[in-house]
């Protein structure tokens, strides 16, 4: 898998009612986890319990799913 690759596929046929569907669908999903990784990474309790190497882990997860949800936006934007 490339970072930061993008993939531009015709449009033709797609049901773009559908494809927005589940992109809202996705966005909301994401937003739930980036809620969750928030309040977790923010919590006294959990900073002073968990290891360094946890630690980084979910605050790298949180920023990928910070990322996943301005992809899914222009995504989104680019279907109208």
């Amino acid at each position: 898998m490339l970072s930061g690759a993008v993939m531009v596929l015709p449009l033709a046929g797609v049901d773009l009612a559908a494809e927005r569907a589940r992109l809202e669908e996705e966005k909301a999903l994401v937003q739930r986890e980036v809620a969750r990784l928030e309040a977790l990474i923010a919590d006294p309790a959990f900073l002073a319990r968990a290891p360094e190497l946890v630690k980084e882990k979910e605050a790298q997860r949180l920023s990928g799913h910070r990322e996943r949800l301005e992809r899914l936006a222009q995504t989104r934007q680019l279907l109208g």
